[in-house]
C-alpha cells in the first residue's frame, strides 16, 4: 500500500502534458504552415513519405536548449506549451505521395539491414522509404505573426534529421495572409 501511495504522489508531481489528439480540425494557419513544409520537404527517397498521423507537444518532441529558447524568443515565441495534440487527415496533407502512419510503426533500420547482408545503398534506400516524419504542434507569438514547430525524420538508430523551423506571416500577392519559411534557423540536427 505504501508503494502505491508513493506512486500516486510521484504521478501527481509530474507536469501536465497535452493529452490525446484533439477531435477538432487544425486551424487554417496551422494547416497552411504544415502544407508549406510538406510541399517542400524531401527525405531522399522516391517512395511515398510516411507522416505520423498525430502531432506531438512542442516541448515533448525533443528537448529545447537554452540557445534554442533564446532564438525563439527573438521572434517573440516564448510560450512553448501545446494545449492539445491534433490528428492529421488525408485532406490535411498537400496533394502528392504521403501516407499517414502510426508514429510508433516499425522502421527498416539501415544498420540492421546491412548486418543482414544488404548493400549500404539498398539498406539506406529501404530505411528512407520506411522512415517516419513526425511534426510537433505549432507554437505562435502573441501577435500570431511568427510561428515555430519541430520536425524529425527518423529512419533508424543512426539515421535521421530534424530541427526547429520558424515561419513568418506575410501578405501574399492577392493581399491574403501567407505563411513563409523564415531564413532564421533555431537548430537542426542530422544523424
Amino acid at each position: 500500500m505504501r508503494a502505491h501511495a508513493l506512486l500516486l504522489v510521484a504521478c501527481a508531481a509530474l507536469p501536465l502534458r497535452a493529452q490525446s489528439p484533439a477531435a477538432q480540425p487544425l486551424a487554417p494557419d496551422n494547416l497552411a504552415i504544415y502544407r508549406d513544409f510538406l510541399t517542400g520537404y524531401h527525405n531522399g527517397s522516391d517512395a511515398p513519405l510516411n507522416v505520423a498521423r498525430t502531432t506531438q507537444a512542442f516541448l515533448d518532441f525533443f528537448s529545447v536548449s537554452a540557445e534554442q529558447k533564446t532564438c525563439l524568443s527573438q521572434s517573440h515565441i516564448t510560450d512553448l506549451r501545446s494545449p492539445a495534440l491534433h490528428r492529421f487527415t488525408p485532406a490535411d496533407l498537400p496533394k502528392g505521395q504521403f501516407h499517414l502512419v502510426n508514429p510508433k510503426a516499425a522502421l527498416s533500420d539501415p544498420e540492421d539491414n546491412m548486418r543482414q547482408g544488404q548493400s549500404v545503398e539498398d539498406a539506406v534506400h529501404a530505411g528512407f522509404a520506411a522512415g517516419i516524419l513526425q511534426l510537433s504542434e505549432i507554437v505562435f507569438d502573441p501577435t500570431h505573426t511568427h510561428a515555430a514547430f519541430q520536425y524529425s525524420f527518423i529512419c533508424g538508430r543512426l539515421c535521421g534529421s530534424g530541427g526547429i523551423l520558424l515561419y513568418d506571416k506575410t501578405t501574399g500577392p492577392s493581399g491574403k495572409p501567407l505563411w513563409k519559411l523564415s531564413s532564421k534557423v533555431c537548430g537542426n540536427w542530422i544523424s
